[in-house]
C-alpha cells in the first residue's frame, strides 16, 4: 500500500532527512508500526480482560489435562484417612512402612513378613547379629501384657534369642518408651510412641546392635547391663558417697588391726595360763 501524507511536525521531519537512503523505507515501515501498536495500547480498557482471559484460559486446560490425577489422589487420601477407623488397614499399613524401612537402612539383611504365619511375630530378619524377630504394633491403647506374652511365646516357638518389639502410636504397658530385658535366654528391645513412620524400629535395632556387640548376653561378664540398670544415676550416687565410703573403709581398717592386736594378746594369755 502506498500513502502519501504531509508532516508538519518540525522534529520529524528533521529526523526523516537525517535517515540514510538505503534504510529509509525500512525505518519509515517500522516507526508506523510501532505507532498503531502504540495507539491500540492507549484504546485498551484497563479492566484486566486483556490478561486474565489467557490465564483463565490456561487454566481451564491444566485443569482438564490433570483431572485424572487429581482423582487419584483423591482417592488415595480418602484410603489413607479411612484407615484410622479400619484397625486392620492400619495395621498392615503400620507392618509395611516398618519393613520397608529396614530394608532401606540395612540392605544387606534379609527380611520376611510372617504377618499370617502363626507364633513367628510380624517379621523375621536374617541379620549380621544372628535371626531377630519383629512385632509391629500400632494401637489407640497402650499394649496389654497378652501381647507381650504372645510374643515371648513366639519366640520360644521359633528358638530366636533376639526380639523387638515396637509400639509406634501407643506405649507398652510396664515399659518405658525405650527398655530392654532378658527374659528365658531372648533379648528383647522395646520401643513406644515413636509415631506412624517407622523410625521406631531403626531406633530399636541400632539398640539392639549396640547390646550384642558389648556382649550384654555374657551375664557373668556384663552382671551391670544384664539387670538394665540407670549407670548414670548410679555413677552420681558413687561420686555423692565416696567420702562416706573412704572414712568407713579407714574405720574398717582400724578395727581389723585392733582384732589383729587382741587377738595376739589373747593368744600370749592362754598360752601363760
Amino acid at each position: 500500500m502506498d500513502l502519501s501524507v504531509p508532516i508538519y511536525n518540525e522534529e520529524d521531519i528533521e529526523f526523516i532527512r537525517g535517515l540514510p537512503k538505503d534504510k529509509f523505507d525500512k525505518m519509515i515501515q517500522t516507526a508506523l508500526s510501532i505507532g498503531f501498536k502504540s495507539i491500540q495500547m492507549s484504546e485498551v480498557n484497563m479492566d484486566c480482560h486483556s490478561y486474565l482471559e489467557p490465564l483463565r484460559k490456561i487454566i481451564s486446560q491444566s485443569t482438564g489435562e490433570n483431572t485424572d490425577k487429581i482423582q487419584e489422589i483423591d482417592d488415595k487420601l480418602d484410603a489413607l484417612l479411612h484407615i484410622r477407623t479400619n484397625s486392620s488397614r492400619k495395621g498392615r499399613l503400620s507392618e509395611d512402612l516398618c519393613i520397608q524401612r529396614l530394608n532401606q537402612q540395612y540392605p544387606d539383611w534379609e527380611f520376611s513378613d510372617v504377618t499370617h504365619v502363626g507364633h513367628e511375630g510380624d517379621c523375621r530378619a536374617i541379620s549380621s547379629i544372628g535371626e531377630i524377630l519383629y512385632e509391629f504394633k500400632s494401637y489407640d491403647t497402650n499394649v496389654n501384657k497378652e501381647q507381650l506374652n504372645k510374643f515371648y511365646r513366639d519366640l520360644e516357638t521359633t528358638g530366636i534369642k533376639l526380639g523387638i518389639f515396637v509400639s509406634n502410636t501407643s506405649g507398652i504397658v510396664g515399659k518405658k518408651d525405650l527398655e530392654w530385658e532378658i527374659i528365658n535366654g531372648s533379648l528383647v528391645i522395646y520401643i513406644s510412641n515413636v509415631g506412624f513412620n517407622g523410625q521406631g524400629c531403626i531406633m530399636a535395632t541400632e539398640l539392639l546392635l549396640a547390646l550384642v556387640k558389648s556382649n550384654i548376653l555374657d551375664t557373668d561378664n556384663h552382671w551391670l547391663l544384664y539387670q538394665n540398670y540407670e549407670t548414670d544415676m548410679i555413677y552420681r550416687n558413687l561420686v555423692d558417697t565416696l567420702d562416706d565410703y573412704k572414712k568407713d573403709n579407714e574405720m574398717i581398717c582400724k578395727l581389723q588391726k585392733s582384732i589383729k592386736d587382741f587377738r595376739s594378746r589373747n593368744n600370749t594369755l592362754i598360752y601363760s595360763l
